[in-house]
C-alpha cells in the first residue's frame, strides 16, 4: 500500500493546527500544554510568551497560580531538560528524564568520591529538613552547614561541586521530593518539598525504556506531527532503536512529506489538508515548539530566505539553507519564519521587523503592542534565559530588520 503524500505547506498547517496557533485554547491550563506541548522552561519570559501565543491575554499572575497550586509542574522531562507539563503527566518526563541520567550521574559521583553511604546519608537528612517545611536550594545548604561537604578540585573537574545537587535530582527521580518555582516561570530558583504518595503507580519501570519512549511519543505526536522518527528522537533524547520500537507499539500512520520525506502521524489521524492561512500571524519566544519541533528549521522558512543566517544555541549563525534547528524570537506569517522581534529593556517595547517589506501586516504591530505590555507591565524583563542580562537583550535588537 503507498503512503499517503502530504506538501510541505500541509505539514506547516497542520503544525500550526495541533500547536494551538490558529484558534485560541480555552479550558484549564495544564489542559491546554497537554494538547498543544510541554513547555521548555530557561528561567527566561520564553514559557510565558508560549503560553500567551495560544491564549492571547493570558497573564503571569495566572500562570503562577497554576504553578503554585501543582496544577503545572516544572519537572526534567525531554532529554533531561526542564519543562512546564501537567500535573498528571509529570511522573511521566520524571521517570523518562531519570533514565537517560541515573547511571550517569551515580557514575559522577563515584569518580568525585561521594560513596553510596554518603549517598544516602545526606538524602535522609534532606527528607527530614523538608519534613518540617519547604525550603530552597539554598535554604538546604545553610541548614545543612557542615553535613555538605566540597569535592574540590576532583569534583570540579567533573563538573560537581558538592553532592547536593545530585542528590537532590536522585530524590526528585525516585518520587521523594518534588520543586515549585519559589516566582514563576522566568527564574531557575526553586523550592523543594516532600513528595506525595507513589507518583509512579501507572508509569513503567524505569528499565523499561521502550514503554517510557512509547509514553512519550504518545505525547508528542499529536501536537508534533507530521514529523519525523528522528524529530522525535532528537526532542526526547531516546535512542533511535527505542524510538524505533515506541513508534512500532504506537501503530503511527506514515504519510511522506515533500522535502521533509518518511513521517508519523497518530493513528486514525486525519490528513494534513489544508495550507496555513497566509495573513496568520504570530509572535513566538526563542526555542517555542513550533520551531523547536523541528530538527530542520529551513523548512518553516520560504526559499527566498534560506541563505539568511539563523542563530543557533552554541554553534554561532549558519543559514538556514545548511539545516538544523534554529532559535530566535521568530515573526511568523502564515507558517513561515518570516522576521525577528526583541525586547527593548530602555524603552520597554517591543521592535519587529520582517525581511522583506510585503510581509509586513497591521496585525503584526497589534501582537508586539501587546507582548511589550506583557513583559513590561506583568514580568518587568525581556529575558530569554536566567543568564540573559540587559546589554545581551540590546545586542540581539540589531538583529531585528
Amino acid at each position: 500500500m503507498n503512503t499517503a503524500e502530504v506538501t510541505l505547506g500541509q505539514a506547516r498547517g497542520a503544525w500550526l493546527t495541533a500547536q494551538g496557533l490558529c484558534e485560541p485554547v480555552g479550558g484549564s491550563l495544564w489542559g491546554m500544554v497537554a494538547a498543544t506541548g510541554w513547555l521548555r522552561t530557561l528561567g527566561g519570559a520564553e514559557a510565558y510568551l508560549a503560553l500567551r501565543a495560544r491564549r492571547p491575554g493570558v497573564t503571569v499572575v495566572e500562570v503562577n497560580a497554576a504553578l503554585q497550586s501543582g496544577e503545572l509542574r516544572v519537572t526534567p522531562c525531554a532529554r533531561g531538560c526542564m519543562y512546564a507539563v501537567p500535573a498528571a503527566q509529570a511522573p511521566w518526563g520524571i521517570r523518562f528524564a531519570a533514565s537517560l541520567a541515573r547511571k550517569r550521574m551515580l557514575k559522577e559521583l563515584a569518580k568525585a568520591g561521594v560513596t553510596p553511604d554518603e549517598r544516602e546519608r545526606l538524602a535522609a537528612r534532606v527528607l527530614a529538613e523538608l519534613t518540617g517545611a519547604p525550603r530552597s536550594t539554598d535554604g538546604l545548604r545553610a541548614s545543612l552547614k557542615g553535613e555538605i561537604r566540597s569535592l574540590g578540585e576532583l569534583g570540579k573537574k567533573i563538573g560537581i561541586s558538592s553532592p547536593l545537587p545530585s542528590v537532590l535530582r536522585l530524590l526528585e527521580f525516585d518520587g521523594g521530593i518534588e520543586r515549585r518555582p519559589i516566582t514563576g516561570l522566568d527564574s531557575e530558583r526553586y523550592e523543594w518539598r516532600v513528595g506525595q504518595g507513589d507518583p509512579f503507580a501507572d508509569v513503567p519501570d524505569e528499565a523499561d525504556t521502550i514503554a517510557l519512549t512509547e509514553g512519550m511519543l504518545r505525547f508528542w505526536l499529536p501536537q508534533a506531527g507530521p514529523a519525523t522518527l528522528d524529530e522525535f528522537a532528537e526532542w526526547s533524547g531516546a535512542s533511535k532503536k527505542d524510538a524505533r520500537a515506541a513508534a512500532e507499539r504506537v501503530g503511527v500512520r506514515s504519510v511522506t512529506v515533500a522535502e521533509l520525506g518518511p513521517a508519523m502521524m497518530i493513528p486514525g489521524g486525519a490528513l494534513p489538508a489544508q495550507e496555513p492561512d497566509p495573513e496568520h500571524v504570530a509572535f513566538l519566544g526563542s526555542m517555542d515548539n513550533y520551531v523547536a519541533n523541528r530538527m530542520v528549521a529551513r523548512h518553516l522558512v520560504a526559499p527566498g530566505h534560506l541563505g539568511r543566517p539563523a542563530s543557533r544555541f552554541g554553534s554561532g549563525d549558519k543559514p538556514f539553507a545548511e539545516g538544523g534547528h534554529a532559535s530566535g524570537r521568530f515573526v511568523v506569517r502564515g507558517g513561515l519564519l518570516v522576521g525577528l522581534w526583541e525586547y527593548d529593556p530602555d524603552a520597554k517595547l517591543v521592535r519587529w521587523g520582517t525581511w522583506k517589506e510585503e510581509d509586513r501586516r497591521a496585525s503584526m504591530q497589534s501582537c508586539a503592542d501587546d507582548l511589550g505590555a506583557m513583559l513590561a507591565t506583568e514580568l518587568g524583563h525581556g529575558m530569554v534565559f536566567s543568564l540573559d542580562n540587559v546589554e545581551d537583550q540590546r545586542g540581539r535588537l540589531g538583529r531585528v530588520p
